[in-house]
């Protein structure tokens, strides 16, 4: 994969694995690879997959993943998390995130950075194993998914304490 300048690191049960790459001058320590492991397996088990899921999760920044939405989305802005799903139509794909922006999430919450890309690790897994977020009624359908793996991972939504009700 060109630009992907760090080693990656796997996250693999018997219903997912999980590749986490980096593009940034960081490499991925073990508690973000955890989070978003932890975020994909817990979302295939909710949705009672038992095969083999392959996930890749980049982590990467603000510009570059703005220059992947133009190029894939054709949405000229940054944004925190993308997903790409596979080809064949199979469940599973590849994730984006932006680290900085998560960061940037996360102080504004008061949460942790792993809560933060462990929510939006679920959020793009979601999204790869068939979910969006067009009506209300699948928006809000998503977000109980999104809680019900973070409980899965012994945490909370991160972005729960700032959505207006």
């Amino acid at each position: 994969r060109p630009g992907i300048v760090s080693t990656s690191r796997i996250v693999s049960d018997l219903a997912a694995r999980v590749e986490v790459l980096s593009d940034t001058e960081e490499e991925p320590n073990g508690s973000l690879v955890r989070s978003i492991g932890g975020a994909c397996r817990a979302a295939v088990a909710r949705a009672g997959i038992e095969h083999d899921v392959k996930f890749a999760c980049l982590l990467t920044d603000g510009p570059r993943i703005r220059r992947l939405n133009r190029q894939f989305r054709s949405i000229d802005r940054e944004t925190d998390v993308l997903a790409f799903p596979r080809g064949d139509g199979s469940p599973g794909g590849d994730i984006a995130i932006a680290l900085d922006l998560a960061r940037t999430t996360a102080a504004g919450n008061c949460a942790t950075t792993e809560a933060e890309v462990a929510y939006l690790a679920a959020h793009a897994a979601l999204h790869l194993l068939g979910h969006d977020h067009h009506t209300d009624d699948d928006y809000r359908k998503m977000r109980d998914e999104e809680d019900g793996i973070l409980a899965m991972m012994g945490l909370a939504n991160p972005r729960r304490s700032t959505e207006i009700i």
